[in-house]
């Protein structure tokens, strides 16, 4: 009877027990670039670089240096980029990265940390771009502050993309039009699609 009674009460302790329900895992995670090695080249081996509108002209221009002393975290290096848009004619660059045909479709966002440099100044806003063969999907990143934004944008916000499967290039612009201050730097860190 003692067993009988153990037995039950085991049972009922069961079924009135509170339900644990567990969490789902998160969804994968890329880290696409982290600029730690120093190289131009992501973690992913696929290159990326910078680029100018009119190489021509002097008064517009973006050049880029690995940071020691501006990373996100507690070591490693970010990428500081030197931007200029400041011409009286039609201005943008930016830095290129190429992801060789990345299947964007098992990812819900794009992550990256941004902060401004206070002393040399730096834009609130500018534009990140995806590119697949045939489209090209534009957000315009905003609110950037001197310390450290971890920004994730959704894919479904790229404006202009609706095939994510293979895409060919992320590319980061600052155009004369966008950005709240036409000279500065800006430091990126830990870019990763989750």
């Amino acid at each position: 009877m003692e067993k009988i009674i153990f037995v039950f009460l085991v049972l009922i302790s069961i079924l009135f027990s509170p339900v644990k329900i567990c969490a789902k895992p998160e969804a994968n995670e890329l880290l696409f670039a982290n600029f730690d090695s120093k190289k131009q080249l992501t973690n992913i081996g696929s290159q990326f670089g910078y680029w100018d509108k009119d190489p021509d002209d002097p008064t517009q221009s973006c050049i880029i240096y690995f940071s020691k002393e501006h990373c996100h975290g507690d070591s490693g290096r970010s990428l500081k980029i030197k931007y200029d848009v400041d011409s009286t004619k039609t201005a943008y660059n930016g830095l290129w990265f190429l992801l060789n045909d990345l299947d964007g479709s098992k990812y819900r966002r794009l992550v990256f940390y941004v902060k401004g440099d206070e002393e040399e100044g730096f834009t609130r806003k500018f534009k990140v771009e995806l590119k697949n063969d045939k489209e090209k999907g534009t957000y315009v990143v905003q609110k950037i502050k001197k310390n450290w934004r971890k920004i994730s944008i959704p894919l479904k916000h790229f404006k202009g993309i609706t095939e994510f499967d293979r895409l060919k290039e992320l590319i980061i612009v600052f155009d004369d039009t966008t950005v709240t201050k036409k000279e500065g730097v800006i430091y990126l860190d830990d870019i990763s699609f989750r």
